[in-house]
């Protein structure tokens, strides 16, 4: 007698047979990808508006920007326009589809180049430490998701007109 697992008998198909089967190859071959592209597609647009609203503040309130960085860039405000102006360029990359997998590199890059910013929050007097805290993880967790979707980005590079496919 075979050996019966526990879940066996409370296991319903979501398709019944024998239309199943070929409901199923169709819901992995095409449904799966368009969802998968649709909520890229939303989120490259969440980011490519984030970006620019972000960037955009750098220029109408820099003094936000100031005061948190303030003993780390020593008052230049020059870096805040130049960080407001990449990170402008960036939204503006995620919202155009040839250029989103620059984008979330770039975005990678510059989550980068902001760490030790957030990592010099803690040591720092210019937020409380759970402020300072939760930005770092904050960080942390963009890191990951803009390098995922670094990796699960297409990218889109025009072939030359001697590519014979």
């Amino acid at each position: 007698m075979k050996a019966r697992h526990r879940d066996e008998d409370t296991h319903v198909p979501v398709f019944p047979e024998p239309a199943g089967r070929f409901l199923r190859i169709l819901q992995d071959k095409y449904l799966y990808p368009v969802m998968r592209a649709s909520v890229y597609r939303v989120l490259c647009l969440v980011c490519g508006l984030f970006f620019i609203a972000g960037g955009a503040m750098h220029f109408l309130k820099p003094g936000f920007y100031l005061q948190i960085s303030e003993g780390f860039l020593s008052g230049m405000l020059c870096w805040i326009y130049i960080s407001g102006v990449a990170e402008i360029l960036t939204g503006i990359l995620f919202l155009l589809p040839a250029t989103r997998h620059r984008a979330a590199f770039f975005t990678l890059c510059l989550m980068l180049a902001f760490l030790p910013l957030h990592i010099w929050h803690l040591w720092s007097d210019v937020m409380p430490l759970w402020a300072a805290f939760l930005r770092l993880v904050l960080q942390a967790g963009l890191i990951l998701f803009f390098s995922y979707l670094y990796r699960h980005s297409v990218r889109k590079i025009p072939r030359s007109p001697a590519y014979k496919s």
